[in-house]
């Protein structure tokens, strides 16, 4: 999913399971890829997307994901090789 600098995406019914999330950062979008000063990583720990059954239906956590350093911020990235977005299917 290509996210803009400064605007926000969402997903939902996402089904619960350990997600790995990569991302890149750079400039100058072409398809699936950045043209320049491209940036490729990963969080270290892997987000869970979990459901819990209550008396009142299926909850589900909510996951946060900010892009950029984060002051007090709660998770570290690392480096990885560089990778091109899968296409999503219709």
């Amino acid at each position: 999913m290509y996210v803009r600098s400064g605007e926000k995406a969402s997903f939902a019914a996402v089904p619960p399971q350990k997600y790995r999330v990569r991302f890149m950062t750079g400039t100058r979008w072409i398809d699936d890829h950045f043209e320049r000063s491209s940036r490729y990583s990963a969080f270290e720990n892997p987000l869970s997307f979990d459901e819990q059954r209550s008396n009142d239906g299926m909850q589900y956590n909510e996951v946060s994901l900010t892009l950029h350093r984060v002051r007090s911020g709660n998770a570290r990235t690392r480096s990885v090789p560089p990778f091109r977005l899968r296409r999503s299917r219709p």
